[in-house]
């Protein structure tokens, strides 16, 4: 009897069933935190404008185009200023785009048409580092105990192999 290759397969059994209980409790939590969330667009300010300024002038005149400040960056709004969000969305100065994952984005209803739908096609090709960003820990939490696992293991079985010799 080979003690030490039933213990790898029965490790390998119960890798495979702790990776794929965790992948399908991150596919449920991940898939919820992004069906949840609700995104702004960080608009850049024209060079020389400075917080001093007169925030009822239009939009252009304040902030760079999307398309001519770069890669846009978009910031997830805390849940303490998403009712704001939405009374400015009902009172229509800001614009929401749903996205066919269920978040959203929240834009300034001052952006010209193009902008717009730039920035919601910027928004959705960004959305896998959205998924890593709330996957990652699961990734670690799926993997990181069956390696440790198997480590420890190995540990041991050096260490005995060492008393019988």
């Amino acid at each position: 009897m080979n003690f030490r290759r039933g213990l790898f397969r029965l490790w390998l059994l119960l890798s495979i069933f702790w990776i794929v209980g965790a992948s399908a409790l991150a596919i449920q939590s991940v898939t919820k935190e992004i069906h949840q969330q609700k995104f702004q667009y960080d608009a850049i300010l024209r060079d020389g404008r400075g917080w001093k300024e007169d925030w009822n002038r239009p939009f252009y005149e304040l902030y760079k185009s999307p398309r001519e400040a770069g890669i846009p960056k978009f910031r997830e709004i805390s849940s303490e200023k998403l009712s704001e969000f939405e009374e400015r969305a009902k009172k229509e100065t800001v614009l929401i785009v749903e996205m066919p994952d269920s978040s959203r984005l929240y834009l300034d209803s001052a952006l010209g048409k193009d902008d717009l739908s730039f920035l919601a096609k910027e928004f959705w090709d960004q959305r896998w580092s959205r998924w890593w960003h709330g996957s990652w820990h699961w990734i670690l939490w799926a993997f990181v105990p069956p390696v440790l696992t198997l480590a420890i293991g190995f540990a041991l079985f050096w260490v005995f192999r060492g008393f019988r010799q």
